[in-house]
């Protein structure tokens, strides 16, 4: 009789060997580690070695990042940020490029002369998270987006290591985020408010990354917050709502028959990234979304994924303390330099992190 962690693998390589509309695979921990790896890849170690020097001694990270770093010329705009937010966004930039608890990679910090080690900085992240999740039970009007990003971030930590220490964290985190979700479907920016896109979509996001890794998702959340993106208020007529709707949609739905998709993909690739005008959150969802939608190759996602790359490896830091991150792309920005290069090591994992919703294209 099998384990039911042997019971869990023998599924998981089943729905790897068989789905090509099924799901959204995250990719391996060796797969991701292969694809980041090398100076000229996207995802380069030298983002994930200033997160790593710019880390607090709880684990955690602070949107005044410059207060955790010991280098003199460390500066960082930023307005305030919930760490928890903060924090979930490094770790998953950290998951991103292959990089676990378990992890042995080490390297000696140009910049401070400091030996670092990815698994460590992972693990202490986690750790934080979990602590801060145990602080904040009953609280009742807790951020939603620290819930949605909270539970994204235990979801896949669990999800690519199958340790069971994550498993009911990332749990609890789902159950919560779903006791806030809207009556309508949705989810909203406070416990009690009306329902909006971005807190939507991010609660989506963490569900179908639930799902996947195995733990318990109510069947039709995700449906039905993605139809509460159709509905007012949600429908805003603009291009960032527009990829926020679409990667709900295809996360969701996992087919394009679903009405509006069209439009949307069309609406979200109208203002592409543009090296004069930095978008960083609005870029990371848009590349998110266009490439779920006909990535790697198709018609729309090709001149978006030329002009992302024109925009926004030249604004990355080269030098100093600041090397291998990115200022916010507004000063004073919430989050700052933390979020601005969490958010962007994100966006350039696009290419690897997840395989295509609708499978290869010779699936389609």
């Amino acid at each position: 009789m099998r384990s039911p962690a042997s019971r869990r693998v023998l599924a998981l390589a089943i729905l790897l060997a068989t789905a090509t509309l099924a799901t959204a695979v995250v990719l391996t921990v060796l797969e991701r580690q292969r694809l980041a790896r090398g100076p000229d890849s996207p995802g380069f170690d030298a983002g994930l070695a200033w997160l790593a020097r710019h880390q607090s001694d709880d684990g955690g990270w602070e949107p005044d990042a410059a207060a955790a770093c010991s280098h003199s010329e460390c500066s960082c705009g930023w307005l305030p940020q919930s760490r928890v937010t903060l924090s979930s966004e490094c770790v998953l930039a950290f998951l991103g490029a292959g990089q676990t608890p378990s992890s042995r990679t080490t390297y000696v910090d140009p910049v401070n002369g400091r030996t670092y080690a990815h698994g460590r900085t992972v693990r202490r992240g986690l750790e934080f998270l979990i602590a801060s999740q145990k602080e904040a039970e009953g609280e009742d009007e807790a951020r939603v987006l620290d819930r949605a990003l909270l539970a994204l971030a235990l979801s896949e930590a669990y999800g690519i290591t199958n340790a069971v220490a994550y498993r009911a964290p990332a749990q609890r985190a789902l159950d919560r985020l779903e006791a806030c979700r809207h009556p309508g479907g949705g989810w909203s920016a406070t416990e009690g408010g009306p329902e909006d896109t971005f807190s939507t979509a991010s609660g989506v996001m963490a569900m179908r990354s639930g799902e996947v890794s195995g733990l318990v998702v109510p069947g039709n959340a995700c449906i039905e917050a993605t139809r509460a993106l159709y509905e007012p208020p949600c429908r805003e007529p603009d291009s960032y709502a527009s990829a926020l709707r679409l990667v709900s949609a295809i996360f969701s739905y996992k087919k394009k028959g679903f009405a509006y998709m069209y439009e949307d993909a069309a609406s979200a690739a109208l203002d592409p990234p543009s090296l004069l005008k930095p978008e960083f959150d609005r870029w990371s969802w848009g590349t998110i979304a266009l490439f779920q939608y006909d990535g790697p190759s198709g018609p729309v996602w090709k001149p978006w994924n030329t002009r992302l790359c024109a925009a926004l490896l030249p604004l990355r830091c080269e030098e100093g303390c600041a090397a291998g991150s990115w200022a916010p792309d507004a000063s004073p920005s919430p989050g700052g330099r933390v979020h601005a290069t969490a958010t962007n090591i994100g966006t350039l994992q696009i290419y690897y992190r997840y395989a295509s919703v609708y499978g290869s294209d010779k699936d389609r």
